[in-house]
């Protein structure tokens, strides 16, 4: 090193005289005092945070919550089931089943109205023997509590009756209709309600269809649905005409040219109507409590008879609850089946290819319910006389357009077996039948086929108690109904009766109805074939002329023919 070393430490006391060393200790001990409140306030604004994102994370679980219950309201919104109601009271004790049984009940039972014959898996059949097994517990289970229901049974209920003025206006239609009839009769003959006869039906085929065909819209009934209609729609739509102003299928059959055309053609013994097959057929019970009339033509033609039978007379009276199902018929059509056309078809062809002219064209429903509104102010004052012209001022232009009418040939005769012993002579003989038969509506199938079908209202008065059983005599005409009319199906639609909402559709078909009515009243329903082959044999027997078939409880089981007279007594 060349120059001189100069030592940086020499003196240094001197920089520092001016310097106050207490004065910059409390400055260092302010400037650690300032880092620590800093380190303090970052604590509290981490705490805030903290806090702040817990509020937070609370508000969204709310809302998570507030959500999650909204959606389940939803959700149970969507599982409506119609017909719930409370137990007018509470039962004595429990089922003995459990719920796993009563769950495995409900199944099988849900595939025996399915219609499912014979189960196809293991689990099914297994599931069907535990079913058989407890029916005996079942059956005990369930005379209880008809026993229970019997006794809290409402009986002093008021059922309104729904469009009277409709009822009494379409009654006093049949009344003057009756007045046709001839007055006077003289018992001729008589028809047993024996069963000792095995009696099949065999379809022949169509012989004639005209009309249209609308496609129903049943309900999926995952919300409430009502049946309302109003009265001006339904006067207008199934106006009470008289048969003056009635299209061909809505006149008694004997005075139908189309039935008279066709049974003349292929030379049948009986001509009836639907309505005529489900008054004789409804006469199976022994203790059948209901007595009916029902008129009879017997033709000659060829010197072969041909037996006619109209629709029964009207009983003499009729229940609320008996009024309120007729009338549902039309408003079950009206709601379920709109006026779009599904098919029409109205080519008519006799057996042997013979075609007829059409007879009655329908007029577009274009007029005023001027006319109804008129009839129903006379019928309604007593001072005025309600005779047939009242009636004839309903117009034909009214009469419902989607209209049909079907035309079918059966055979009615013995079951074929081979082990009949019996002689020849003393066998049933066969007969013809020419069935005249209307349909409601038609069901589009999942595959796309239609299939016909028909609407039976059940009105249900006590839902806290369960579904109505049918009674014999509904279960009867739905059988009826579904046997005279082949590839179809009955819809049997309950409704709520105090508020007319629809609470369940069943679905059926001969076989189910039959099984139905073997397990309620145990009652082999294929019986009543033989009293309709009864009153072919006899009838066909009878001189032409006009006849009155009538059966009365008191007389037990017969039916007594009357033939007219021109004179009393």
């Amino acid at each position: 090193m060349n120059d001189n070393f100069t030592d940086p430490f020499n003196n240094i006391a001197d920089d520092y005289k001016e310097i106050n060393i207490e004065e910059l200790k409390s400055l260092t001990k302010n400037i650690n005092d300032l880092e620590e409140n800093k380190d303090e306030d970052e604590d509290e604004d981490n705490i805030k945070y903290e806090i702040k994102e817990e509020c937070k994370e609370k508000q969204n679980t709310k809302k998570h919550q507030k959500s999650m219950k909204k959606e389940k309201i939803m959700s149970n919104k969507k599982c409506y089931v119609p017909g719930m109601r409370k137990l007018p009271s509470q039962f004595v004790r429990n089922s003995s089943l459990n719920a796993t049984q009563h769950a495995m009940c409900s199944r099988v039972l849900l595939r025996l109205s399915n219609y499912e014959v014979t189960p196809t898996l293991a689990e099914e059949k297994t599931e069907l023997e535990c079913y058989m097994a407890l029916q005996k517990t079942i059956s005990t289970e369930q005379n209880k509590f008809l026993t229970l229901a019997k006794k809290i049974w409402d009986d002093s209920a008021p059922w309104p009756i729904k469009y009277n003025v409709y009822i009494e206006l379409r009654w006093g239609k049949k009344m003057f209709e009756l007045k046709k009839l001839p007055r006077y009769y003289v018992e001729t003959s008589n028809v047993p309600f024996s069963l000792n006869k095995d009696i099949i039906v065999k379809f022949i085929s169509c012989l004639q269809k005209q009309g249209t065909f609308s496609e129903v819209v049943l309900p999926k009934l995952d919300k409430p649905y009502f049946l309302e209609i109003d009265s001006k729609i339904l006067f207008r739509k199934y106006p009470p005409s008289l048969s003056s102003t009635l299209p061909h299928f809505k006149l008694p059959v004997s005075e139908d040219t189309y039935c008279t055309n066709l049974a003349e053609s292929t030379k049948v013994d009986l001509v009836i109507s639907s309505s005529g097959l489900k008054c004789l057929l409804n006469n199976i019970a022994l203790d059948f409590p209901n007595s009916w009339a029902i008129p009879v033509v017997i033709k000659s033609h060829h010197e072969k008879n041909i037996v006619y039978i109209d629709k029964k007379l009207p009983p003499t009276g009729a229940t609320s609850l008996q009024k309120n199902t007729w009338v549902y018929k039309y408003i079950l059509r009206h709601c379920l089946v709109p006026t779009e056309v599904a098919s029409v078809s109205t080519e008519v062809i006799s057996s042997d290819g013979k075609t007829f002219a059409e007879e009655d064209k329908i007029v577009e429903e274009n007029e005023s319910m001027t006319e109804v509104h008129e009839t129903l102010s006379e019928i309604s004052n007593p001072s005025k006389s309600f005779d047939e012209t009242h009636l004839e001022k309903s117009p034909s232009s009214l009469i419902n357009k989607q209209e049909n009418v079907t035309y079918n040939l059966f055979t009615i005769g013995p079951m074929e077996s081979q082990n009949q012993c019996k002689l020849i002579k003393d066998s049933p003989k066969e007969y013809q039948i020419l069935v005249r038969t209307k349909t409601d509506c038609v069901q589009a199938l999942p595959n796309g086929q239609l299939q016909l079908l028909m609407l039976a209202p059940k009105l249900e008065h006590q839902l806290a108690l369960g579904a109505e059983a049918a009674t014999l005599e509904e279960s009867l005409e739905q059988w009826t109904s579904l046997m005279f009319r082949p590839d179809t199906s009955l819809a049997r639609v309950r409704i709520a009766a105090e508020s007319g909402e629809i609470i369940q559709i069943e679905r059926h078909t001969v076989m189910s109805l039959s099984a139905e009515i073997q397990r309620l009243y145990k009652i082999k329903v294929k019986d009543s074939l033989a009293i309709l082959h009864n009153v072919i044999e006899k009838l066909s027997c009878l001189t032409p002329g006009r006849y009155l078939m009538r059966y009365t409880a008191q007389h037990g089981p017969f039916a007594y023919v009357y033939k007219e007279t021109d004179e009393c007594g």
